[in-house]
């Protein structure tokens, strides 16, 4: 005799929810304290914050050799995603 036999993963579906509502609960947080400082006519995002959020001063992140960086980064990413797109198109399945 087969019994039905509920999903172990079911609670893991659960607790992944609260960790998606948790990730979406942070930009509304950070949006309300920009909100309540501009109301205030305050400084909106400080070197205080600045250091809180990325780690770095906003000098070192905005410099001249992070942007070769980036700019490097995503054209050679596209350029293998671009050829990887090109053999899986040519040698077919």
């Amino acid at each position: 005799m087969m019994a039905i036999v509920r999903h172990s993963n079911e609670h893991w579906r659960n607790s992944d929810l609260g960790i998606l509502y948790l990730f979406l609960l942070i930009p509304a947080v950070i949006g309300q304290l920009v909100l309540t400082r501009w109301l205030k006519e305050r400084t909106v995002f400080t070197e205080r914050d600045w250091l809180f959020v990325i780690g770095h001063p906003r000098e070192k992140v905005f410099s001249l050799h992070n942007l070769i960086v980036v700019v490097f980064t995503t054209s050679f990413s596209g350029a293998i995603k671009e050829q990887s797109y090109r053999s899986k198109t040519f040698l077919g399945p």
